[in-house]
């Protein structure tokens, strides 16, 4: 009997679990709003720090945008020493969001795992945070690199007499490529190390765990994971073609405009939770399902040898 899609599956148990979909919209916007707070008080000090603040503010006042970029082209000019404790600033600014997104990722998960499989028991809070704090940690030292990167590429640009965009781009766009990556890769496994993980178990266990199920069904993660990164990759593309289509009404409506930008962000984040659930949805489903290979063979648990695991 051919086991049932767990895309389809994935999709059902998201719509039919209202809760955790809530649940999801709620952590992550909560996050987002408190980590754009965040950085706007955090910014207003780092100007007036660096004493360009008065400047910004009448340039975004008068909508004189090429007097922003003279204030911006200014502080980029700065010398270092006083430079570095606004970085360092910065820098501990996005450790600090990271971690408050790694606690409010840890409980939420925890919540969503337990009604999408209750027979079984997610990592507990420490090992939950810990695995979210890493995925944290490693998206802000991907940023950093990418900046790091992107600054060289700069630097080796207009190092001579004339500026050479070829040398910028030959550094910038490998660079960037590799750190996505990377990035992604680094990522897909620690989130399913989330997943997979179960209670009483450290990372290194949980992370044999994930593996572990993620060799049984190879092409079907894969595959799971393709669709549901289309998708998401069509959905940006509609809001981006929304967004670019209706952009002249900056220069006549740019309040309306504004509003417009705000409610396309938030359908496209409404919709991108959704598929978010329904992904980890159908890795559940997916992980729950008998090795295809092992069951062609009439093996019960993989795990063990043939003659132990067959069937008497």
């Amino acid at each position: 009997m051919r086991p049932p899609n767990p895309i389809t599956q994935g999709f059902r148990a998201a719509s039919r679990n209202l809760p955790i979909f809530l649940l999801e919209i709620l952590w992550r916007w909560s996050f987002a709003i408190a980590a754009v707070l965040l950085a706007f008080w955090a910014c207003r000090i780092m100007l007036t720090q660096l004493q360009v603040m008065d400047s910004v503010i009448f340039s975004w006042r008068t909508q004189n945008y090429r007097m922003l970029a003279f204030a911006g082209v200014s502080i980029l000019i700065k010398p270092l020493a006083s430079l570095m404790p606004v970085i360092l600033e910065l820098i501990a600014l996005a450790f600090s969001l990271g971690l408050l997104w790694s606690a409010l990722a840890a409980v939420a998960r925890r919540i969503t795992l337990r009604r999408l499989d209750p027979a079984r028991s997610p990592l507990r809070f420490g090992g939950m945070l810990v695995v979210q704090w890493l995925r944290a940690f490693l998206t802000v030292m991907a940023l950093l690199l990418w900046l790091g990167s992107l600054l060289a590429a700069v630097y080796f640009a207009t190092k001579g007499t004339h500026t050479e965009l070829g040398r910028f781009y030959l550094i910038a766009v490998p660079s960037t490529g590799v750190l996505a990556t990377i990035w992604l890769i680094l990522n897909w496994h620690l989130s399913q190390v989330a997943i997979f993980g179960r209670a009483g178990q450290g990372f290194f266990p949980a992370l044999r765990e994930a593996r572990r199920n993620i060799r049984r069904h190879a092409s079907d993660f894969a595959g799971i994971s393709f669709i549901f990164l289309l998708l998401r990759l069509v959905l940006a593309l509609i809001a981006l073609a929304i967004i670019g289509l209706t952009s002249s009404m900056m220069a006549t409506h740019l309040q309306s405009y504004m509003k417009l930008c705000v409610i396309v962000l938030l359908g496209y984040c409404f919709i991108a939770d959704f598929l978010y659930i329904s992904r980890m949805a159908a890795y559940v489903a997916l992980a729950a399902q008998p090795d295809p290979l092992a069951a062609e063979m009439g093996i019960i648990d993989p795990e063990l040898s043939v003659e132990e695991s067959s069937p008497r």
